[in-house]
């Protein structure tokens, strides 16, 4: 339990100093492309460090070899793949779906509590779990891409920063509430085999 809220502790503040050099970076830079490419690279370094963080704890708490593989490879595939959504689907190709976006981004998300929950949890109660969470993150992530969508379109960088912002913390209480759900029933499975 400790390295759980180690963890959860270091993504929160992770991702508080994201959104604040990203403002930083925006505020000295300019909203120049160059500034732009900038914040993305600094972006996209600092995110490898959070889904690490979040990797290193499940190896720590991981009670098998197959999870502790699945716990480190399953939130480094989610970053892999997130980056490719962000910064080469949307920034790189200009595109960007609400709806589409916020469809696939909560299953990108789903895979670091699907790592999380093989390094930590037995048997398969959890994964009750993952679709509970999936709904909840669509709740939430389907409005905020579209309150997005008009940031996007007139290029406003500083919208769509607070936008991402206001995404990030929102995804991160839902993805909390869906590990508590998860615990849950691992523990109610566990109790039902004593």
């Amino acid at each position: 339990m400790a390295t759980t809220i180690v963890v959860i502790a270091a993504v929160v503040i992770l991702q508080i100093a994201i959104a604040v050099i990203g403002f930083v970076l925006m505020y000295l830079l300019g909203g120049t492309t160059a500034a732009m490419n900038v914040i993305a690279i600094v972006t996209i370094v600092l995110n490898a460090l959070l889904y690490a963080v979040v990797a290193g704890g499940a190896a720590v708490i991981a009670r098998t070899p197959t999870g502790r593989l699945l716990g480190i490879v399953l939130p480094m595939l989610s970053w892999l793949l997130s980056t490719v959504l962000w910064h080469g689907l949307v920034q790189l190709f200009q595109f960007y779906n609400p709806v589409v976006i916020g469809l696939v981004a909560p299953v990108i998300l789903l895979l670091v509590l699907a790592g999380w929950g093989c390094a930590a949890w037995t048997g398969r109660r959890w994964l009750i779990g993952l679709p509970v969470t999936y709904l909840l993150l669509i709740v939430v992530q389907v409005p905020l891409s579209l309150a997005l969508t008009p940031a996007m379109a007139l290029d406003d960088f500083a919208a769509a920063q607070l936008l991402s912002a206001l995404s990030t913390v929102a995804t991160t209480v839902v993805m909390v509430v869906g590990g508590v759900v998860c615990w849950l029933l691992a523990r109610t499975e566990q109790g039902a085999g004593k």
